[in-house]
């Protein structure tokens, strides 16, 4: 009976050991996944603030000189279109519907 008694003894403690372990290789497991993602992490936070940044910085200096650009031709064009408008509605003065106007996006278009 006592040895009955040990040999059950014995297999409870090796499968006492056999759950540590395995649960040891779990958490040696989750460190490693962990670790990956946290490195992916690293990465991610560095394009965020460096490339996206720089971008972001390229982008609102276009998009400035762009205004200024729009700012310092923008009393020509609109001279040049009030102009072309009057030219044309003097030309057809049979037709007073304004679909003989020109528009901005429609400047690009003609054939001067």
């Amino acid at each position: 009976m006592t040895e009955n008694r040990e040999n059950i003894q014995l297999i409870i403690s090796n499968q006492i050991k056999n759950s540590e372990n395995n649960i040891s290789n779990k958490i040696n497991n989750i460190e490693q996944q962990l670790n990956i993602i946290h490195n992916k992490l690293d990465s991610l936070l560095n394009v965020c603030n460096i490339d996206i940044k720089e971008n972001c910085n390229k982008m609102s200096h276009h998009i400035d000189f762009i205004e200024n650009i729009y700012k310092s031709i923008k009393k020509p064009l609109n001279y040049l279109i009030d102009s072309l408008n009057n030219t044309k509605y003097i030309e057809d003065s049979n037709y007073l519907d304004e679909s003989y106007m020109i528009s901005y996006p429609d400047l690009f278009y003609l054939d001067i």
